[in-house]
Parts: C-alpha cells; sequence; structure tokens
C-alpha cells in the first residue's frame, strides 16, 4: 500500500497504490480518517492501484458516510485496469439509488455521482 496526501486549502487529495486489500485495512482507514479531518473535502486517486479487494469498498462507504455527516465531500477518481470497477461490481455496489444512509440521497456507489 502506497498513500500520498496533499492538502492544500479546502481539499485533500489522497493518492493510493499497490495493494489496498485486508491487509492494509488498519492503516488505511487511519489514512483516511487522517485526511478527512485535513480539509472540507476528500478527493481519492486510484489510478496508482494494483490490487483491491471488498475490505476497501467497505472502508469507502464507512469514509463516504462519515464525510456526509460531517457536511464534507468525497468523490473517486481513477480505475487503473478497471480493477475498481470489478470490485465494486462483484460486491454488488453498482446502485441507480442511494442506500438511503446519506441525507441528500446521494451514495458514493450511484453511477455518476
Amino acid at each position: 500500500m502506497n498513500v500520498t496526501t496533499n492538502h492544500g486549502g479546502q481539499q485533500t487529495e489522497m493518492i493510493l497504490g499497490g495493494s489496498l486489500t485486508l491487509v492494509h485495512a488498519t492503516a488505511l482507514h487511519q489514512h483516511l480518517m487522517e485526511a478527512l479531518d485535513l480539509s472540507a473535502r476528500l478527493a481519492l486517486t486510484l489510478d496508482q492501484v494494483d490490487e483491491m479487494d471488498i475490505s476497501f469498498t467497505q472502508l469507502l462507504c464507512a469514509t463516504h458516510y462519515a464525510a456526509v455527516l460531517a457536511g464534507k465531500q468525497m468523490t473517486v477518481t481513477g480505475d487503473k485496469d478497471g480493477i475498481y470497477g470489478r470490485v465494486r461490481t462483484a460486491a454488488g455496489l453498482v446502485r441507480t439509488h442511494s442506500c438511503g444512509r446519506t441525507p441528500d440521497a446521494r451514495c458514493l456507489w450511484m453511477e455518476g455521482v
């Protein structure tokens, strides 16, 4: 797992790389929570990710929910070799409607969000 964090003004960009699997879940959770605390917007970039599993999607969901509760925004971009898309699909996380946990009905897994 590789994590690079760039903080500037109202946004924190976190570039993730390498293996984002259960083995790294505790450390990754800590990085995500620290990055979320830094600014009003957290932008995650996945272009350098080589491997991920469902634990990563669970961490993303929890981080997004924490962001919503704190009145912050979170985005996810990049999908090297379609890894992120395949894991989302396998986990059943391609949605057309909100999960209902977010007050504005905007779910991280909704297409086009």
